[in-house]
């Protein structure tokens, strides 16, 4: 019987990946959802999550809220769902969302610790994408549903990371995160010496103009 249940419970996760399949529209969200975390999850956050990353992915919440929000309010509007517990769910939902990623902005702006773990991609992105095709109404919100999201969480992360150290490291995150890579890095690169009389310190010396000076053989007055 327990073996039945996870197997239930499996198959409802499973469902909630491909819930977009039924309804097209959510796809405008999801797409990009899904494009974010791929490009972020491997060429960003490969080695950890740095506060700008986390202040990032912290819009990315404030911008599925906010289209929960609306595709709720939308839904009661149109009389798809009526002033009822669904309702005050998921619109309560959509508020706690667009508060989550405003507190994942405010910790990375303030450079908190907690912001490194609290906007990890992967966890933004896992929640966004399973809770998505509730709000859409693709999937009742259940409490086997509700179930599979937080049971299978630790499954998938443990899956991503074990790709993401797999994966060969890209060409483009070890350029970037290579030591002296930037500006000013550079060591061949030295301003030229303004000092009178020096003739052999750094490139592009300054000519001396002192009274012994004669620049091209130009006649001294």
């Amino acid at each position: 019987m327990a073996a039945g249940i996870v197997f239930e419970l499996l198959g409802m996760w499973g469902s909630l990946f491909a819930a977009p399949l039924k309804d097209f529209n959510m796809l405008w969200i999801i797409i990009p959802l899904y494009l974010n975390w791929i490009f972020t999850e491997f060429y960003q956050e490969k080695k950890g999550t740095s506060f700008g990353n986390a202040i990032s992915n912290g819009v990315t919440l404030l911008w599925v809220g906010a289209d929960w929000g609306k595709t709720t309010v939308a839904a009661f509007t149109s009389g798809a769902i009526g002033l009822d517990a669904t309702f005050a769910v998921k619109l309560a939902v959509a508020l706690m969302t667009l508060a989550y990623g405003l507190l994942i902005i405010i910790l990375g702006i303030r450079v908190q610790k907690v912001g490194h773990y609290l906007g990890r991609i992967r966890v933004v992105t896992y929640f966004a994408l399973m809770l998505t095709p509730i709000f859409y109404g693709a999937v009742q919100p259940e409490l086997l549903t509700i179930t599979a999201i937080l049971l299978f969480l630790p499954v998938f992360y443990l899956i991503v990371e074990v790709i993401d150290r797999l994966a060969p490291t890209p060409k483009a995150f070890e350029d970037e995160n290579m030591p002296g890579a930037g500006m000013g890095a550079s060591s061949d690169f030295s301003m030229p010496s303004l000092g009178a009389g020096t003739s052999g310190a750094g490139g592009g010396a300054m000519p001396d103009f002192g009274a012994g000076g004669n620049i091209g053989g130009m006649p001294k007055f």
